[in-house]
């Protein structure tokens, strides 16, 4: 199930009050609007789906605070962060200071991907993982260097589907239009075993770039296994033509 879905915040209820589903005008809506059952499912109120009045309750933008990190030469971008276990991990786009071509686009072969972690999601961590040279060291948290456009936006997720290959207890979903849409063009699957070491899992992408489409993925591409739809979800932005 694949859904193109932008928005600019995530909005919560707040204080103390009641909600009460939509009211219903005769015998067969009352049999066909039967109050949804979420059980102990936790839900987001993004929108008014299940609600018709408030009392005493209203929606609010989520006030971030700021929370000063430990130093890291390598900081950037598009920040996912994976409850595993006890421990979190984040990972974000970061920029190659060695880098010296064209950095005006997404996509460029100057970023790169990072990695942090933590036991409390307060004090983190940039564990050096050798996996690449960076700014003339192996001595970093970079996860995936040297593969353009991927880096510009991979946002990994823990698969929670029963009976997950270990081998792929972590996907991602990486790509952009960029300089090359018809060979690279599209959002492209990876997959690791401890979410450090990553692999790509084809050469062509699951979701390809529609050439009807003005531009796309231009932004964090959020995927995840769906317990309710028993399928992969993903959210994507993608930009339309309009006529004039």
């Amino acid at each position: 199930m694949l859904c193109s879905y932008a928005t600019s915040g995530i909005a919560q209820s707040t204080k103390t009050g009641t909600v009460n589903r939509p009211e219903v005008e005769t015998p067969e809506e009352i049999q066909m609007e039967a109050p949804v059952q979420i059980g102990e499912r936790l839900e987001l109120f993004v929108d008014r789906h299940l609600i018709e009045t408030m009392t005493k309750v209203e929606f609010r933008l989520h006030e971030p605070q700021r929370l000063p990190l430990p130093e890291s030469p390598l900081t950037g971008a598009y920040m996912t962060i994976i409850k595993d276990g006890d421990l979190h991990r984040a990972y974000y786009r970061g920029d190659d200071p060695d880098y010296t071509g064209r950095r005006n686009y997404s996509g460029h072969p100057g970023e790169i991907t990072c990695y942090a972690e933590s036991r409390d999601g307060h004090e983190w961590t940039f564990p050096a993982l050798g996996l690449f040279d960076v700014n003339g060291t192996h001595s970093n948290n970079v996860i995936l260097a040297k593969e353009p456009p991927f880096h510009h936006n991979f946002s990994p997720f823990l698969d929670t589907r029963p009976g997950v290959d270990q081998n792929e207890r972590f996907k991602a979903l990486a790509g952009h239009p960029g300089f090359n849409r018809n060979n690279l063009g599209g959002l492209h699957s990876f997959a690791s075993p401890d979410g450090i070491h990553w692999k790509k899992s084809s050469d062509k992408p699951v979701i390809p770039y529609q050439q009807s489409w003005s531009h796309a993925f231009d932004s964090q591409n959020v995927s995840f296994w769906s317990e309710a739809e028993q399928l992969y979800v993903a959210y994507f932005r993608t930009w339309t033509r309009l006529s004039t």
